[in-house]
């Protein structure tokens, strides 16, 4: 089912290169198939995400409600990644990302008190 939305998503990421909203779900699907983190898939689309979605600053701040909490949660998922690969520094910072999108991200704000 995953690899299914990927390819779909993948489509709409070679018409339409800008549309944030297809790297964040392909992100998010390959997540779901590699949550043991074998391979770099889904943090290379979760840092693709949040560049597209945040390199038009004007665009960016139009949409901040919606975006605000799909790349908080786009650094989450790097925290989640670093923590898991033991790189505490790129962990911390990821989280801190992530507070700076979403002041209210319980599992940022949770794992940075504990990595203190």
């Amino acid at each position: 089912m995953y690899g299914k939305a990927d390819s779909a998503f993948a489509k709409i990421n070679i018409a339409q290169p800008d549309f944030a909203d297809a790297w964040y779900q392909r992100a998010n699907a390959n997540a779901s198939m590699d949550s043991l983190l074998k391979t770099t898939v889904a943090k290379e689309l979760f840092e693709k995400y949040i560049e597209v979605a945040t390199a038009d600053t004007a665009k960016f701040n139009k949409q901040k409600a919606s975006l605000s909490k799909n790349v908080a949660s786009s650094y989450d998922y790097l925290g989640y990644y670093f923590l898991q690969k033991d790189m505490k520094n790129e962990c911390k910072a990821m989280y801190r990302k992530a507070l700076e999108y979403d002041p209210s991200n319980k599992n940022a704000i949770e794992v940075l008190k504990n990595l203190k």
